[in-house]
C-alpha cells in the first residue's frame, strides 16, 4: 500500500530546444514510516485507552499505545502510540529451533520459529502484553472512560468488569510466513486466539477488562517484517461506539533497510531516532529541503546539505521529431520502496509513466523519459518523483 503522497513542487527550470518548454521537478514523499521507536527489551503492554472527548493531545475514541519504562524520559513510564512504534525480535533469545508438530499452527515441522513467551522472556526479547489502563496514571489507577464500557461475560467470564473487545484483522508477513497468538495454560494446554492461516478455528478476538494486565505467546515462523491489523471495539449502554482499527508492527529477526540506514555510522544517536523531529521519516535535521526518508531513497546524507549535483534532475534528449525531456535520479536498492515517476503537461492532470519496486530496484542511476517529445502543440512538461513503502 502506498500513502497518498505530500508533493515539494521546485521552480520550472527553462529549456529551450526548438521551442521554449517549462518543465517542473514535483519531489513527493509518502511513507507509512511513522514508526521510529524501535523497542527491543523490557516489559511493555499494548495499552488500550478510550477518551469520550478529545483533548489537546489526542482525538476522541480508542487508542492503542506502547506502555513502557522510557529511558528516554529519565526511566519514566510513558504511553507511546503504536503507529510510532516497532517491537525488535532478535534471533538471540527470540530464535527457537522447531515449531510444527509441537505447534501446528506455526512453522512446518523441524524449521525455527521466533517467539515472544507469555512469561519470562530473555533480557534480549521485549516481553509484549495488554493492559487496560486507560491514561490516567500509572498501571493499577482508575482507566479513564472505561468505566462506561459495558462488560463482556462471554470473553471474559466476569459480568461486572467494563471490558472491550481486542479483534483480529489480518497481518501482513513476508511470503509464506505465519503469525499466531496464543496462550499456554497448565499442563501445555494451548489457546489459540488469534492466526493467519485460512483454515484456523481460532476465535481471532478476546475481551480485555479495565486494569486487566495480561500476556500471550506471540510466533512468528520467518524472519521479516509483520504488521498485525487489530480492530478495537466495544459497548456503552448496549450501543456500540466507534470502532477503531490499529496495527501493531514487528521487526523478526532483521531491521528493515531503512532503519539499519539510521544506525549507520553517525547519522542519528538513539535520542535522536527517537525524536519525530530530528530521526523521523519527515524530519529535516539538515534543513536541505529534504526528509531523512527521501535522503535515504536518494542516497545522500540527512546531516549535511546536499547541493544541486545530487538531486533529481530534468535532462533533455535531442530525438526526432522533437527534444524529449527526462527525470534522472539515483535509486538504491531497496525492495520495499516504491519509486514512482508521474508526468503532466499542465499540473491539472498527472500520469503515472513509470514505477520501480521491489527486485526492479537496483541500485544506481535512473533516466525515466517523457511518453512524447515536445512539440509546438505539446511544449510543456512537467515530471514529480513520488516516494511510498510497501506497507
Amino acid at each position: 500500500m502506498i500513502s497518498p503522497p505530500v508533493s515539494v513542487l521546485r521552480s520550472p527550470a527553462r529549456l529551450v530546444a526548438g521551442v521554449v518548454p517549462a518543465l517542473a521537478l514535483a519531489l513527493a514523499l509518502a511513507s507509512p514510516l511513522s514508526a521510529q521507536l524501535y523497542l527491543e527489551s523490557g516489559h511493555i503492554d499494548l495499552n488500550v485507552a478510550y477518551s469520550a472527548t478529545a483533548t489537546p493531545e489526542r482525538a476522541a475514541g480508542f487508542g492503542l499505545y506502547a506502555h513502557h519504562v522510557s529511558a528516554l524520559a529519565g526511566g519514566a513510564t510513558v504511553d507511546e502510540p503504536t503507529d510510532h512504534t516497532v517491537f525488535h525480535l532478535p534471533d538471540t533469545g527470540g530464535r527457537y529451533p522447531t515449531a510444527g508438530g509441537i505447534l501446528p499452527f506455526l512453522g512446518q515441522s523441524g524449521q525455527p520459529i521466533w517467539l515472544i513467551p507469555q512469561n519470562s522472556p530473555p533480557a534480549t526479547v521485549p516481553w509484549v502484553g495488554f493492559g487496560g489502563y486507560g491514561l490516567a496514571g500509572a498501571e493499577g489507577a482508575p482507566a479513564a472512560d472505561f468505566d462506561a464500557f459495558d462488560p463482556l461475560p462471554e470473553l471474559t467470564g466476569n459480568p461486572t468488569v467494563p471490558a472491550v473487545r481486542v479483534r483480529y484483522l489480518s497481518a501482513l508477513t513476508p511470503a509464506g510466513a505465519d503469525f499466531a497468538l496464543w496462550q499456554t495454560g497448565s499442563g501445555g494446554a494451548i489457546n489459540l486466539l488469534f492466526s493467519n492461516r485460512p483454515a484456523t478455528t481460532a476465535p481471532q478476538v478476546f475481551g480485555l477488562r479495565r486494569n486487566q494486565h495480561i500476556h500471550f505467546n506471540w510466533g512468528f515462523s520467518q524472519p521479516g517484517y509483520y504488521r498485525v491489523r487489530l480492530r478495537l471495539e466495544g459497548t456503552i449502554g448496549g450501543t456500540p461506539v466507534a470502532p477503531r482499527d490499529v496495527a501493531v508492527d514487528f521487526a523478526v529477526s532483521l531491521l528493515p533497510l531503512y532503519e539499519q540506514w539510521r544506525r549507520t555510522g553517525d547519522r542519528f544517536t538513539a535520542a535522536e531516532r527517537a525524536t519525530r523531529g530530528i530521526g523521523g521519516p519527515q524530519a529535516d535535521p539538515d534543513a536541505d529541503g529534504r526528509p531523512n526518508l527521501l535522503e535515504y531513497a536518494l542516497g545522500t546524507s540527512p546531516r549535511a546539505s546536499d547541493g544541486e549535483g545530487t538531486a533529481p534532475a530534468l535532462t533533455l534528449a535531442d530525438t526526432t521529431p522533437g527534444p524529449t525531456p527526462a527525470l534522472t535520479y539515483t535509486r538504491i536498492a531497496d525492495p520495499l520502496l516504491v519509486y514512482r515517476v508521474e508526468s503532466t503537461p499542465d499540473l491539472a492532470a498527472w500520469t503515472e509513466v513509470w514505477t520501480s519496486t521491489g527486485a526492479q530496484n537496483v541500485a544506481g542511476p535512473v533516466s525515466v523519459p517523457a511518453a512524447a517529445p515536445l512539440s509546438t502543440a505539446n511544449p510543456r512538461r512537467f515530471f514529480r518523483l513520488g516516494l511510498g513503502h510497501i506497507e
